[in-house]
């Protein structure tokens, strides 16, 4: 009977709630984001074809404050919106931003197939999923919130998951 007890209160500590405090690495848990509401300056291929998207910043922002706040976690996040998104935080400079993050997010529209759109113009109009190169730095989750990301099969994805754990999206017609 002692036995049973004592085993029971070892299972019941163990499954208590814990904060979390840290990865696995060692540094604080952090979230990038960014998104894109408006594109309104969006050019690419001289087109001008894609509407606003009005829930993205309200996408985001439920997403950050339900990790963000919860008093079990401690998360540092960054998060850009807008002009602010810029190709360059996912690609040459993604070891700074996205991939300095333990959870990178992009909510806007996809364009055209594995690829997402951005309102600014600094390198290219669009993130290019086989430019991603994430993972190698802290990253473990991509999370994207956009259409047509996820087209294509396993070859189409895996050069960009140098270390990820998850990469979730939609895969659209």
């Amino acid at each position: 009977m002692k036995r049973r007890i004592l085993f029971l209160a070892i299972i019941f500590i163990f499954n208590l709630p814990q904060s979390v405090l840290a990865d696995s690495d060692g540094s604080q848990l952090s979230i990038f984001a960014e998104n894109v509401t408006t594109y309104d300056n969006w050019n690419a291929d001289n087109t001008k074809q894609l509407g606003s998207l009005q829930t993205s910043s309200s996408l985001i922002q439920g997403l950050l404050s339900g990790i963000v706040d919860d008093p079990n976690t401690n998360w540092n996040q960054v998060w850009y919106s807008q002009g602010d998104a810029w190709q360059t935080d996912w690609v040459s400079e993604d070891s700074t931003y996205a991939d300095n993050s333990d959870l990178a997010v992009y909510c806007g529209h996809g364009y055209p197939a594995n690829n997402y759109a951005l309102d600014t113009n600094i390198t290219s109009w669009n993130v290019y999923s086989n430019y991603l190169n994430l993972g190698d730095r802290d990253c473990e989750w991509l999370l994207t919130f956009t259409c047509k990301f996820l087209n294509g099969d396993v070859d189409n994805f895996g050069y960009m998951a140098k270390g990820l754990h998850s990469v979730c999206g939609y895969k659209t017609d």
